[in-house]
């Protein structure tokens, strides 16, 4: 689906931060919880999203879950070869390392390994979108341990107030990017 810079750009432009709304001619307008439920099919009910960020080695998880650690100091000083920056990992990086098919008698743990990839590229790709779409933040697979997990949370209202953060930092003069779910707007 291709989205409508120019529209997209014209409700920032009317979207007011002290109420999370679009001031519209007719009256106000809002993206809710049931938006998010019908729209993009992501569950409103369960744990809130909320968890320690502050991990002293997010390329541990990424190493534990996806069995590929990212490299995050420069090697030989080539900028080009540090694929992760704090939490986050260019999103090239993941596509090269699980863009192969595997085999049908393939082991159960790698199966996983891929599902837990394809979530954090829907994740990073799609509902918790940055600004410049080239990095995909780790963090939400500390949610998937064990993957069955990931069914408990309450995606949707992460996802909204995501995208309500992105939408008030677009109205700052120095924005020149907005990152979040905007295929709701």
């Amino acid at each position: 689906m291709d989205l409508n810079h120019a529209l997209i750009t014209v409700l920032v432009d009317i979207w007011r931060p002290e109420t999370h709304s679009f001031h519209l001619p007719h009256g106000e307008m809002t993206i809710t919880l049931q938006d998010m439920e019908v729209i993009m099919g992501v569950p409103v009910d369960g744990l809130l999203v909320v968890g320690y960020t502050q991990k002293d080695n997010w390329g541990e998880l990424c190493n534990d879950l996806l069995r590929h650690r990212p490299l995050n100091k420069e090697v030989g000083g080539n900028k080009n070869t540090v694929v992760m920056e704090g939490l986050r990992v260019k999103a090239k990086w993941l596509e090269k390392r699980f863009s192969n098919p595997f085999p049908t008698d393939t082991i159960k743990v790698l199966v996983q390994q891929h599902v837990q990839f394809y979530i954090l590229g829907m994740f990073g790709g799609m509902v918790f979108m940055d600004k410049f779409g080239e990095q995909v933040s780790i963090m939400y697979l500390q949610f998937f341990n064990p993957i069955s997990n990931g069914k408990n949370y309450s995606w949707g209202s992460a996802v909204l107030s995501w995208l309500y953060r992105h939408l008030c930092k677009a109205l700052e003069k120095t924005t020149k990017q907005i990152g979040g779910a905007l295929l709701l707007v």
